[in-house]
């Protein structure tokens, strides 16, 4: 199987300032937030190539070759399946929705192997349109997947939808804060605030290289933080556990 590119390639984003046809200049003004970003995730994407070329080099394989702690997303799943089986009081109710991995993500699916050899049940996301939110289809380690939009991987038609409880989110950098450097094409922002405006409280988890964090994001009125982030080196949760809003469906 051909891995995933990168759907989101280096561009100038959409609504910047063209470049100055010379003349007299006009007095320069602050970089729009579109720029800022756009500049960020160039280089967000630069590093986690590097990264994952390194971890490549190191002896990540693909699903079903020997896993090794050594290996960036052995470690992740070794932390991540540890930690989140310790907080889930009955694993088989709950929906975990993961990703396949594409343009130097680290691969969570080690850590979603581990986490459905416990019980839990696991899905995919599912691209619908470029303006909409995710839709999720079950999906269990070894079974079958198509070629979905902007070269995503997603299960079978037939799998069932579902709504997740828990998301696993991959990202380009996080800060200190839980902020996350997305692709730029807000499907996990619409994913979160429709989910959460139909009264299902989402745990939403990084999954990144350790070095991916930065010291701080620009951060705009409908990001959302992460709850946590996982990553070779451990998790770290930001805020409160748990939730309020968990806690008033319990």
């Amino acid at each position: 199987m051909v891995p995933p590119t990168d759907p989101f390639p280096d561009s100038e984003p959409e609504g910047t300032d063209p470049p100055s046809s010379g003349g007299a200049s006009a007095p320069s003004s602050p970089p729009s937030f579109a720029t800022v970003k756009a500049g960020l995730r160039a280089q967000a994407r630069r590093t986690r190539k590097g990264l994952a070329d390194a971890a490549g080099a190191a002896g990540d394989k693909a699903p079903g070759a020997p896993l090794s702690r050594a290996t960036p997303a052995g470690a992740a799943a070794f932390h991540g399946a540890a930690d989140l089986l310790s907080r889930l009081t009955t694993p088989h109710e709950t929906i975990i929705a993961g990703y396949w991995p594409m343009a130097g993500e680290l691969d969570p699916r080690p850590l979603m192997a581990a986490l459905h050899a416990h019980g839990c049940r696991l899905a995919l996301p599912v691209v619908v349109g470029p303006a909409s939110a995710l839709a999720f289809r079950a999906w269990a380690p070894g079974e079958p997947v198509d070629q979905g939009a902007l070269g995503t991987f997603q299960p079978l038609s037939l799998a069932p939808l579902v709504t997740p409880s828990w998301l696993l989110v991959p990202l380009l950098a996080f800060d200190d804060a839980g902020h996350r450097l997305g692709q730029g094409g807000g499907f996990y922002d619409r994913t979160l605030a429709g989910l959460g405006a139909a009264g299902s409280p989402v745990v939403a988890i990084g999954v990144a290289y350790a070095a991916q964090q930065v010291e701080a994001l620009p951060v705009e009125p409908h990001d959302r933080p992460l709850d946590g982030v996982i990553t070779e080196a451990g998790v770290r949760w930001f805020g409160e556990w748990p939730r309020p809003d968990m806690e008033r469906k319990r």
